[in-house]
């Protein structure tokens, strides 16, 4: 092989040899031979056969190795003519197809002599590379591409002048490779390896290139414009807390949790996908955007899913830790610009009370470090002298450590000392709060702080009394806490100043000292055998005054735990005993301001739902059953909706119980289970119900039409809202199938037509027998006279227990013969409706006083809870307690339900606006409303029409007319960009099933409209931002629009006779291509490209490797 090598060696020098050899009489007289030119013709074409029969005698394997030392002998020529000879040679070769072209390039490019100080074999070279790289396929060309730029880069800026010959050589290159009109590959690729190469300072590879570089990446800007969200660019001036105005996510919203609003855990980037060249807001850490996030109620879910973190992972992430102390100093810069933040309720105190909930939150499941949260919080405030939030930031502190420091080390939480000096550097006592006010549980949150510390180490067996410099500014704070556990009066200070909470807050890892406050928290809660209160239903035991807010927001998350503790064991007591004593106003008014916390999750709600209930109701406590559905369906207004499953779970296992007068407790139950599933958000209803099909009938009733009816009405109005029509429709119909089992119904043709197609078809296919009517009169006239006959409850109450459905037919033919609802009853329920709205606030958690008003008002308009016919209308009947319900809160359901219905018969919107005039007002107590909105697909498609789009040849640029940030900034205050950032805004805040409905509005509304170059630039800044989405989420609907977009184009081209934007659309067909489809539709666009012009086609071949000749031919 050695051998074989070395021969090959030899020949080539002796070819080259030849070439350069002119003879001793040459050499002597070169200065005065003239040659004929018919001379050097024929001495020319002698070496062209010479190079061909030495190439042509090799193999495969041989012609690589011997044009390398073809290429090496070249390079050290130092003869000019001679060394241009010798690579004209090597392009006779090319263009005779005795060597690639690749080959020939590589090997140049390859060679260790080409450097720019070797000038001639430098310039010659890569005048040759330019020469013949056009016959070199795209991916070729994109290998060479790598290796010229990293030749480039071995010039430095600052080299002489001198070398200008070479840099115009390499440059020569580079423009033959960027031209678009000789496409020799794809620009997208180009635009690639010059970002990959492109370093972050800029300034590469030489100045000479610096401005074909760079127009060449700028003119990939209207491509990033085209696919980013237009209202995610700064505006100037609209400065706001997360800095400038852009567009912000709706916490809550259905889409939240979607693939929309992802970041990177680590940098906190937006995944943009490719190398275009973004605007720079894009590009930066969306830390404003996590902050906002972070600082809005019921965020929790959001931030994870926008972090892409969840409980199992237990993964760290340092951005976070970072937004949440922003948002700390943030709050305590906020406190130092009002005089008296703690005592209004005021934005501040809120953001404060938010704050714990999350900090407590994010370490708790190992999101966030508390330690790395204090240090890095400390190196914040260094410097600053930020005093009046300091109280705020230890009771925040205090929140988490209070809660955790009995399960964790005392050294996670020794950093905040670094805190107390930073923030404490006062050498004399600190002034002592006015404990009257909430203020002061702040105020000595340091205090108890240090109690806790000290507790642990005296567990631990640490001696913190040497770290300076703390006890001369808390020691007397302390003491006064330690006498205040021994004042005889202490019991009677709960209404009087905030004594009480403070003493919990201080020692509630002590139990020592912690028991006797908490005692008396206890008391005031469930009061005493001594104390009577009335209720309607029977007489109660304890207090009606519930802890106020303000005094249940000064107490700790831990002391919060111990007292939501002592309730839930004090009813299960009572429960399990079977005790007459029902529970005190106070009580379960106060459980039920406990159970919003957040915080207090797992002992709250969660215990609530999964302990609480079920242990209830395995005791047959159905008064204390009766008080917990009433308190679940009035005060409790946002939970998670997986607990309202499980409820929905326990009330349909409660209605299968037999409850033999027991009218009451089923009417709440049936009243729970209406509100839990027509409150269902419309984002829930899938989530859920997809969990069914291995349990059925959690969410389904055995027996009861009516409820069922109103699951199917929440199905339809979460498939349209969702716009879950355009998804599958198999996994709601499982569940129509068990509800046809358990109960089977039909609907009416005019509620089938407003049903989405997957429930109109099922109800369809599957239609209850219907009755015949001259048959169910009979029936019902049957049952009627047994009705009058019958006399003994029992034997009513056994006979229409059993299958019999008549019942409801049976209660209309009596209110029909007998006409029982009197006049006086109607101008009585007219007294309810008027005294329930002025009586009533829907604010019930600032009040103290509500029981007082609800007893007036059932004193007033007192309730029976009996059917008429059974009993003597003046006898005595005893009932379960009621603490917040009343007919009017129980019509609210209902109310829903036929307005729902009015909704589908457009005859009747008079009856709709009177109903609504009359009891419109009774939705201040609603816990949900329901919001409309309107379509902007009308209004895209009049500017799509307007004579500024449809002009062929528009007097502005579109991505000029199209850009809201630049439109903005600038005050033109153009409408289609401002269009396009409306629809922007809604389009990113849909689901994922209303966003799928642009497929079929692309093809049956935009793609007939649209005709002209401006038209189709314009949908492009539309759908193009969200390919990505539809990318990760359903590709499918991806390629459908990408198809889409081609057959526009098509359309285009045969309208125009000029496309003055056509490289940015082939940019962003390129960037659909190696984005987000592949060659998956390669078919379907082919079609498409064949029928372009030309010179499009050129551009576009790469997308389907499309043959330029057989398309032209075709």
């Amino acid at each position: 092989m050695e051998t074989t090598a070395l021969l090959v060696e030899s020949k080539v020098e002796q070819f080259i040899g030849d070439v350069l050899y002119e003879g001793e009489l040459a050499v002597a007289f070169h200065g005065f031979i003239v040659h004929s030119a018919d001379d050097q013709v024929k001495i020319f074409k002698r070496y062209q056969e010479n190079l061909k029969n030495l190439l042509t005698s090799l193999s495969e394997a041989e012609l690589a190795p011997t044009l390398a030392h073809y290429v090496k002998l070249l390079s050290i020529t130092k003869n000019n003519q001679k060394m241009k000879l010798l690579f004209s040679l090597l392009d006779y070769g090319v263009a005779n197809n005795i060597v690639s072209a690749r080959l020939v390039c590589e090997t140049l490019l390859k060679c260790e002599n080409l450097v720019y100080t070797n000038e001639d074999f430098w310039c010659l070279s890569f005048m040759l590379i330019d020469k013949i790289i056009s016959g070199i396929d795209y991916k070729g060309v994109r290998d060479l591409l790598k290796t010229i730029l990293d030749k480039a880069q071995g010039i430095k800026s600052a080299v002489n002048v001198a070398v200008m010959s070479q840099l115009r050589a390499v440059q020569k290159v580079l423009e033959t490779i960027f031209d678009r009109n000789d496409c020799l590959l794809p620009s997208y690729l180009i635009l690639d390896e010059l970002q990959k190469k492109l370093p972050a300072r800029g300034s590469y590879p030489h100045w000479k290139f610096s401005k074909l570089i760079s127009a060449f990446i700028d003119s990939f800007r209207p491509t990033a414009q085209m696919v980013s969200v237009s209202v995610f660019m700064e505006i100037k001036g609209d400065e706001t807390a997360y800095g400038r105005s852009k567009l912000l996510p709706v916490v809550g919203h259905s889409a939240t949790l979607g693939n929309v609003w992802k970041l990177d855990p680590v940098t906190a980037k937006a995944p943009l996908r490719g190398l275009l060249p973004y605007n720079k807001e894009l590009l930066e850490p969306q830390t404003s955007l996590l902050r906002y996030v972070l600082e809005q109620p019921y965020s929790r879910e959001m931030v994870c899913s926008m972090l892409g973190v969840s409980k199992q992972q237990k993964q760290r992430c340092p951005v976070l830790e970072e937004q949440l102390v922003e948002l700390i100093v943030s709050a305590m810069e906020k406190s130092e610009n009002e005089l008296d933040s703690m005592e209004d309720g005021g934005p501040t105190q809120l953001l404060w009370q938010h704050l714990s909930s999350q900090l407590i939150y994010f370490v708790l499941f190992q999101y966030a470090s508390f330690p790395h949260i204090i240090m890095i919080l400390h190196n914040k405030l260094v410097g600053r002298n930020l005093r009046k939030g300091r109280d705020h930031l230890m009771w925040v502190l205090l929140q988490f450590i209070s809660g955790s420091i009995q399960k964790n080390l005392l050294n996670d939480f020794l950093p905040v000392m670094k805190l107390y000096d930073l923030l404490y550097p006062e050498k004399e006592p600190l002034p002592f709060p006015d404990i009257t006010k909430a203020s002061s549980t702040h105020a000595l949150a340091i205090t108890s702080i240090w109690i806790h510390l000290m507790k642990k180490a005296q567990v631990e067996k640490v001696n913190l009394q040497g770290k300076p410099p703390l006890f001369p500014f808390l020691y007397h704070l302390e003491k006064y806490l330690q006498s205040s556990l021994n004042n005889n009066n202490l019991s009677h200070t709960l209404n009087t100043d905030y004594r009480i909470p403070l003493l919990c807050n201080a020692y509630s890892t002590n139990q020592d000292c912690f028991t006797r406050p908490m005692a008396i928290l206890v008391e005031a809660v469930q009061g005493t055998q001594k104390q009577q209160a009335s209720l309607t239903g029977g007489a109660v035991t304890g207090p009606i005054k519930p802890l106020s807010m303000s005094v249940l927001d000064s107490l700790t998350v831990h002391t919060k735990m111990s007292l939501i503790h002592n309730i839930v064991t004090h009813v299960m007591k009572l429960a399990q005993a079977k005790s007459t004593h029902v529970l005190s106003p106070a009580l379960v008014e106060t459980y039920s301001r406990l159970l919003v916390y957040s915080e207090i999750e797992s002992l709250g709600i969660k215990g609530f739902i999964t302990h609480l209930l079920p242990t209830v109701f395995r005791s047959h406590a159905w008064g204390i059953l009766h008080t917990l559905l009433e308190m679940f369906s009035y005060r409790l207004h946002h939970f998670q909706p997986h607990y309202r499953v499980q409820l929905l779970n326990h009330l349909h296992s409660l209605a299968a119980v037999p409850q033999t007068n027991q009218t009451q407790l089923h009417l709440c139950v049936q009243s729970t289970a209406l509100k839990l599933i027509a409150g269902m958000g419309s984002a829930e209803v899938q989530p859920q119900l997809c969990r069914l099909p291995s349990e059925p009938k959690s969410l389904l009733s055995n027996e009861s039409e009516e409820l069922n009816k109103v699951l199917v009405l929440t199905l339809a109005r979460a498939i349209h809202v969702t716009g879950s029509e355009t998804l599958s429709g198999s996994w709601c119909k499982e569940i129509l199938t068990t509800i046809m089992q358990h109960t089977p119904h039909s609907w009416s043709s005019f509620t089938l037509q407003c049903f989405p197609k997957v429930l109109a078809d099922f109800f369809y296919h599957h239609q209850a027998p219907k009755e015949n009517k001259a048959q169910l009169k009979r029936s019902v006239e049957e049952e009627y006279k047994k009705w009058k006959t019958m006399s003994n409850e029992n034997d009513i109450i056994s006979h229409f227990s059993g299958s019999s459905p008549l019942f409801l037919c049976l209660l209309w033919k009596m209110l029909l013969d007998n006409d029982r609802i009197s006049t006086i009853a109607y101008q009585r329920l007219h007294l309810c409706f008027i005294g329930v709205m002025f009586v009533n606030s829907p604010e019930h958690w600032k009040q103290s006083d509500w029981h007082e008003k609800h007893l007036m008002f059932h004193r007033i308009y007192q309730e029976k809870f009996y059917f008429e016919g059974l009993h003597d209308l003046n006898a005595q009947h005893t009932y379960l307690p009621v603490y917040f319900g009343n007919v009017c809160l129980r019509f609210l359901p209902v109310m829903d339900i036929v307005i729902h219905r009015f909704l589908e018969l457009p005859t009747v919107s008079i009856s709709v606006e009177g109903l609504l005039d009359t009891l419109g007002c009774l939705y201040k107590f609603h816990a949900l409303p329901e919001a409309y909105w309107g379509v902007l697909n009308d209004r895209i498609l009049d500017v799509m029409q307007s004579p500024l789009l449809t002009n062929s040849m528009p007097d502005i640029d579109p991505f000029l007319m199209f850009d809201f940030a630049g439109s903005y900034n600038s005050m033109t205050e153009l409408p289609c960009s401002y269009l396009v950032a409306l629809t922007h805004a809604v389009w990113y805040h849909a689901s994922i099933g209303q966003i799928c409905t642009l497929t079929q509005l692309l093809k049956t509304k935009f793609k007939p409209a649209v005709k002209t170059e401006v038209q189709f630039i314009f949908i492009c800044h539309l759908v193009a931002p969200f390919l990505q989405r539809f990318y990760l989420e359903r590709t499918r609907y991806a390629m459908e629009i990408t198809v889409e977009l081609y057959e526009m184009l098509e359309t285009v081209d045969k309208n125009c006779e000029q496309l003055q934007y056509i490289d940015a659309v082939c940019d962003l067909l390129y960037h659909i291509k190696y984005m987000f489809i592949g060659d998956a539709i390669k078919n379907e666009i082919e079609k498409s490209i064949r029928n372009l012009r030309p010179a499009i086609q050129r551009k576009l071949r790469f997308i389907t490797h499309l043959n330029i000749e057989e398309g032209t031919a075709t």
